[in-house]
């Protein structure tokens, strides 16, 4: 959603485009825009993205790729491509607005947070398994990740930029990957797609110490 535009944007997996809608009914298509696809071989298509609206602007992870989209013209304006594995691909971003850094999930076992105006690397940070949705938690600085492959939902401290795997991973089930975050509530809503149920986890961190789950 951008405000400032009052639009939606879109990214469309099948067609490798992004569509902008009207917020407001009739919900008229204002415009399409091309995501191409990256030329390292990686042809996984779009997924997901997260707008900034500090800078007015949307990451979209294409392949390889994470794109980044001026919404007033719907023009591409850089294409950072993290140091990824051969074969792995960018998957869902989330904005951490206070240490201003943009966390880009992999379908590898990393997490990379890069500077959103150069693409530069600032950390990495190892995980269980490869994640495909996220969802951060401004209040407590935590970063919460959907590792499919370990049956995990793996947490990251963005104060340390650190997995706190041994206080903190909470078990789920193979191919779990969907998740949401509560604002300001301390609530995690994790969808698990095998089961076909959402448990809601409530977390209480306690850096090196303790954390609380149920």
């Amino acid at each position: 959603m951008d405000s400032r535009d009052n639009s939606v944007f879109v990214a469309n997996d099948d067609t490798s485009t992004m569509e902008e809608f009207s917020a407001t009914a009739p919900f008229t298509v204002r415009g399409t825009l091309d995501l191409p696809p990256s030329a390292g071989g990686v042809h996984t298509g779009p997924d997901l993205g997260t707008y900034v609206a500090a800078d007015n602007r949307i990451f979209q992870s294409v392949d390889d790729q994470v794109q980044v989209i001026n919404p007033a013209t719907r023009t591409i304006t850089r294409v950072f491509t993290p140091p990824l594995a051969a074969g792995t691909a960018t998957k869902d971003i989330y904005y951490d607005g206070r240490r201003r850094l943009l966390w880009v999930a992999t379908s590898g076992p990393e997490v990379f947070a890069l500077n959103p105006h150069t693409g530069r690397v600032v950390y990495t940070v190892n995980t269980l398994s490869g994640a495909d949705q996220v969802a951060g938690d401004p209040d407590q600085g935590l970063l919460f990740l959907g590792e499919s492959k370990a049956g995990v939902m793996g947490v990251i401290d963005l104060d340390t930029h650190s997995d706190i795997a041994d206080i903190a991973d909470i078990t789920t089930e193979p191919g779990f990957h969907t998740l949401a975050y509560l604002p300001h509530a301390g609530v995690v809503f994790a969808y698990y797609n095998n089961s076909n149920t959402v448990h809601v986890d409530t977390i209480a961190v306690k850096r090196h110490e303790e954390a609380g789950s149920h």
